[in-house]
């Protein structure tokens, strides 16, 4: 260890600093470097392209939709065969 790493790890004021790779984005349609903040504030899209980054249901949903105003339902229960549909198939078997 040098006497810069150990007189900066010494220091109390001195605060982590973030690195590269979670302050920038690169946009897929342009390859510009975006500010990531704004890239997030901006709903993942390039405020230079226009390009929509993907954002996953959470996001979405946030986006969408108020505060907590949705609930996930459960999936109905279906009969066998609501529609009775036939076979008319002949498949060997075995």
């Amino acid at each position: 260890m040098n006497w810069v790493t150990r007189v900066r790890n010494a220091l109390p004021f001195v605060a982590k600093r973030e690195t590269t790779d979670t302050l920038w984005h690169k946009c897929k349609g342009c390859e510009a470097m975006i500010f990531l903040k704004e890239f997030e504030e901006n709903q993942s899209v390039c405020p230079k392209c226009d390009h929509h980054g993907r954002i996953g249901p959470a996001e979405r949903f946030a986006a969408i939709f108020d505060d907590d105003s949705y609930k996930v339902l459960p999936p109905p229960r279906v009969g066998e065969d609501p529609l009775k549909f036939k076979d008319t198939k002949n498949t060997p078997t075995g």
